[in-house]
């Protein structure tokens, strides 16, 4: 998802792992590479997935990467903490 001064970058999973997180924060430094047109905009993380263990939604916000997972019938949000790369 791109604006005019920020893009967001969702990795999506079926279940997300704690593994998943140092793999997209590493995508950060590829994308500024892979396009230069967006290296001076502010870039969010998302980690996207149907189940989220307590340790993996712990390392999220740790390192502030917003967390969007199912409950129910609905798809939740938590971008509280977000950071900037």
């Amino acid at each position: 998802m791109i604006n005019g001064v920020s893009v967001a970058i969702i990795e999506v999973k079926h279940k997300a792992k704690k593994s998943d997180i140092p793999k997209l924060i590493r995508k950060v430094k590829a994308f500024r590479i892979n396009f230069p047109k967006y290296a001076n905009h502010k870039i969010y993380l998302g980690l996207a997935s149907y189940s989220f263990k307590p340790i993996v939604e712990a390392e999220c916000i740790k390192h502030g990467i917003a967390i969007i997972k199912q409950v129910g019938d609905t798809m939740i949000i938590n971008e509280n903490n977000i950071d900037i790369y």
